[in-house]
């Protein structure tokens, strides 16, 4: 079984607002990573920060739940780290709240390539990985966390050189399923959020 952890707590400085709550066509941007999940599970996580956890609970339907992160302002991995100790899946992935054009069949290829590994992980050509877009065995990946808290760091990319054998599918790959690899689109800016309405209108013509 597969469940989804939504990593909600970030403050968006660079768009002006929390980010998770940017609105993109009347619609807030972690209810379109929701929506383009739901078919994968009937688990999904939201981690977010303290403030907006009763915000959150009043957004989302009641079989999504709100996890306040455990340790505060310490980033994404305390985030991922507070989904796994909560879900009840094998796996899960670990998705970023700004991305609205996921791909269903792309992340269905991640769990393909999933046997005999403790994470599948896309990777870019010049090696750059994207640890907020991946699978990770729950187990596996609550004992790498751990591992790294122990020497006071707080770096995905160090707690995923702890989870050998890893799968680092090639980004070229995935092209197959997303020609544009919009699944792997962030919305950072006030451009890449007209870019994802430009998108939006495109699909509807």
């Amino acid at each position: 079984m597969v469940g989804i952890i939504i990593l909600a707590g970030g403050k968006g400085n660079r768009i002006g607002g929390d980010k998770p709550l940017i609105q993109l066509n009347d619609k807030p941007l972690v209810v379109h990573v929701i929506e383009a999940v739901e078919k994968l599970t009937d688990e999904i996580i939201v981690v977010t920060s303290n403030d907006l956890e009763d915000l959150f609970r009043e957004l989302l339907p009641d079989n999504i739940v709100i996890l306040p992160d455990l340790i505060m302002g310490r980033g994404p991995l305390v985030g991922l780290y507070t989904g796994l100790r909560f879900i009840r899946s094998e796996w899960a992935f670990v998705l970023p709240c700004d991305s609205p054009f996921l791909n269903e069949e792309l992340l269905r290829f991640l769990i393909d390539k999933s046997s005999g590994m403790n994470a599948v992980v896309p990777i870019w050509p010049n090696g750059y990985i994207e640890p907020l877009h991946s699978l990770y065995r729950v187990s596996a990946t609550l004992e790498a966390c751990e591992r790294v808290f122990a020497h006071n760091s707080f770096k995905i990319s160090e707690m995923i050189t702890k989870l050998d054998p890893v799968y680092f599918v090639p980004v070229e790959r995935l092209k197959r399923f997303d020609p544009e690899l919009l699944s792997l689109l962030n919305i950072n800016s006030e451009k890449d959020l007209e870019k994802a309405r430009d998108l939006i209108s495109g699909r509807k013509k």
